[in-house]
Order: structure tokens, then sequence, then C-alpha cells
């Protein structure tokens, strides 16, 4: 599972406790830590289950999320956490985070773990995942010396503001064969005027970079990627999305198996359910047998659920094997899309 060997060895640091400037860390101090970490190695196992992602939360939060959990810990012993707090812009920025930590929280804590704590890990998930959600492929295609294609990975790394995963700077002979052999690469430049004539879709860069130059190509690093993104979402809205439906509802508490039914799902411990401003409820499950879909189903009556009126329901599947965080990009997307009407601007139930 991805981040078991790191997190092992951290929780082997912390049983081991802290030098503080006047010696030795308190016991309980030691324990509590010792604690968080096993908290910590037990969230990332759960959740190198379910996603295929290198690194879960990055190194520089490391700390700060071990600190978090073994204060989580004391206020989970003590019930002393705070109850209000429900974050649905992070629903709607970041439903696959959202998703994992309910149910990797579920399945360690129980299902009476609270919203609130899940919502802060969810944060520091969401934070470690945003290199593997935005990573890219870079190709430069240039003849020019290896000290000028040097600088010009320096640059394009540091402007291109996401992760570069694999960079790769070939000459043109290499390319022109690269191309038969039909190679894929999220983002492909060139400083030979003659490539972008051919391809205008590869992005021409000036061989040196400065003052000018260097404004006009950060600026068309962020139009690509941009694009870049809404092209993700565009394709995923293509295979992924189904039509939009209609239920006739009812008055009465539906309960969540109401919702489960009316998506064709069967109950499941994998399934999240969240509200999300006033009358919309996003429903979420990973089902690697299934094909992936997004469904956004509206009813003609509302139905109460979780002390809320229901009528607008956005269900999303994800079936294993395919890009997830596209998919989940275009989740985001049409939760931004239909959370816009609240239900005040609704027609009245008839």
């Amino acid at each position: 599972c991805p981040g078991r060997a790191g997190s092992a060895g951290l929780e082997a640091e912390l049983e081991t406790g802290a030098e503080s400037e006047t010696g030795a860390e308190p016991e309980s101090g030691a324990e509590e830590r010792a604690a968080a970490g096993r908290s910590l190695a037990r969230l990332e196992e759960e959740l190198g289950k379910r996603l295929p992602a290198g690194q879960l939360f990055s190194t520089e939060n490391r700390s700060q999320l071990l600190c978090h959990m073994a204060r989580m810990g004391r206020r989970l012993e003590t019930r002393r956490y705070a109850t209000n707090y429900y974050d649905k812009e992070l629903i709607l920025a970041c439903p696959l985070e959202t998703h994992l930590m309910e149910v990797c929280c579920r399945s360690i804590w129980g299902n009476h773990f609270p919203k609130t704590e899940q919502f802060f890990l969810t944060s520091y998930l969401a934070a470690g995942l945003e290199a593997e959600k935005t990573s890219v492929d870079v190709r430069l295609v240039s003849n020019q010396s290896p000290g000028i294609a040097a600088g010009l990975e320096a640059f394009i790394r540091r402007r291109l503001g996401c992760i570069v995963r694999r960079f790769l700077t070939e000459p043109v002979y290499a390319f022109e064969a690269g191309e038969e052999r039909g190679e894929e690469w999220g983002l492909t430049l060139t400083t030979e005027r003659e490539i972008s004539i051919l391809r205008p879709e590869i992005l021409l860069l000036p061989a040196v970079i400065r003052g000018r130059e260097e404004e006009l190509a950060g600026q068309m690093l962020d139009v690509w990627r941009e694009g870049w993104r809404q092209e993700r979402i565009r394709r995923a809205m293509e295979r992924y999305r189904q039509p939009d439906g209609e239920a006739a509802g009812g008055e009465e508490d539906g309960g969540l198996g109401y919702f489960l039914n009316l998506a064709g799902w069967a109950a499941d411990p994998e399934i999240s359910a969240n509200t999300v401003y006033g009358d919309f409820l996003f429903l979420c499950r990973f089902r690697r047998e299934e094909p992936s879909a997004i469904r956004f189903l509206e009813l003609k009556r509302p139905v109460e659920y979780n002390r809320k009126s229901i009528r607008r329901v956005l269900t999303a599947s994800w079936g294993g094997g395919e890009d997830v965080f596209g998919f989940f990009l275009a989740v985001s997307a049409l939760l931004e899309e239909h959370s816009r009407g609240d239900a005040r601007n609704l027609p009245p139930a008839v």
C-alpha cells in the first residue's frame, strides 16, 4: 500500500519518544505521539487500499498532521470536539478526498466518527494529493545546447504551476522517431519554429527567456494549464455522465436507503453521503466491478434526509482502472454547477 513504509518508519521513530530542550519527553506525551503515529499508519493503509497514489500526505504537512491527530485522539477520548463544522466548499472542490476520508474513517473509527474531524483530515489529504491530481509529463523538443535546454527546463518547472512527473528533452530527430512510435505526453513544447508550424498544438518557446519573453511564456503556460484541466473535464463528462433523471419523491423521511434505491445502488460501507447547500445530496462510491458513471437526479417532491429537504441528487460511481482524478474533476464541476441553485430559488413543491 502506498505510504506504508514511510508511515511505519515514522511510527517507529515516534515510539522512541522525542527529546526536548529540558530532556526526555514526558511518558504521556510520548505515548500520545506514538498513538498518533499508529492512527496515521492505519489511515494511510486504508487509503492505500482504495487509491493508487504514491504520496497521500505531503511531506511538509506530516509533522503538523501528527500533532493534529494526537490532539484528535484526545478529543475523541474526552468527546470534547466541535460538532457544528461542515465544510460544503471542501465537498465541492475535493469530492474524491471527501469520499475517501469518510469511508476510511468509518472503517477505522466506526460510523459515529464526527464529521468535524473528518473534514479536518480531508483538508490534509487534499493538500497531499494535489501533486498527484495535477502532475503532467513534459517533453521539450530542442536542438539547443544542453545549457540552454537546462535553463528552459528550470523555467518550465517553475512556471507551469503543477508537478512535472517526467521531463524529457530530445532533439528533433528523436522527437520524429518518437512520433512514429505514438508516444503520448501531457505537454510538448519546442524551440524549433519548423516543428511548431507543422504541429500548431505544440507550444513554441524562445530559446532564451528573459524580461518580456518570460512574462509571455508564463502566460502561455497558464493558458495551457487551464485548457488542459478543462479538456480533462470535457472528456470525463463525455465518457461518464449519464442523462439527467427525474424521480417522484415523497414527503416522508426516506433515509439513506431511499436514495440508494433511487440511484440503483445496494447498501455498502464504501458509500459516502453528504448534503451540499440546502436541498442537494451527493452520493459517492467506488465499485470496481461496474462501469464508472455520474448522474444527476431531480425529485418532483422533496424527501427529508438528515434534517434536510432533498430535491436534487448527484451520484458518482467510480469503476476503477481509469483516471480517477479526471473523473472527480468532472464530479467537482457538476457539484459546482448544481450547487448554484439554492432550494429557496426553486419552485415550491406541489
